[in-house]
């Protein structure tokens, strides 16, 4: 795996492609233009957000339950890997921008 874009201080890591762990088949959310993935997620470890490849850019934030930005990126890689290292544990709420559509995924750090 090569590493395309790594943002210092975030530990947000974006790969060309990545296999799905085999642990995370259990803990997935799927939407129409991507997974989200393992959920919940152990502190310290990583959130995947692997899009279409017929969609387009994915633009994301992480919110905490306060709703304070911790958070805001985009890519247009297929996977997009999301250190939990710099979050506290609790319950977190990632929004996507996509295709002219938003979502927004409850996600736990333990």
């Amino acid at each position: 795996i090569e590493c395309d874009k790594l943002i210092e201080g975030q530990e947000i890591q974006y790969y060309g492609t990545q296999e799905l762990p085999t642990s995370a088949m259990n803990y997935f959310e799927k939407s129409q233009n991507y997974l989200l993935y393992p959920n919940p997620v152990n502190k310290g470890g990583f959130i995947y957000l692997t899009r279409n490849k017929n969609s387009e850019i994915i633009r994301y934030s992480i919110y905490d339950i306060q709703g304070k930005l911790k958070l805001l990126d985009n890519s247009d890689l297929e996977t997009i890997v999301i250190g939990t290292k710099n979050l506290n544990r609790g319950i977190f709420f990632i929004k996507t921008e996509q295709n002219n559509k938003t979502e927004t995924h409850k996600i736990i750090i333990l």
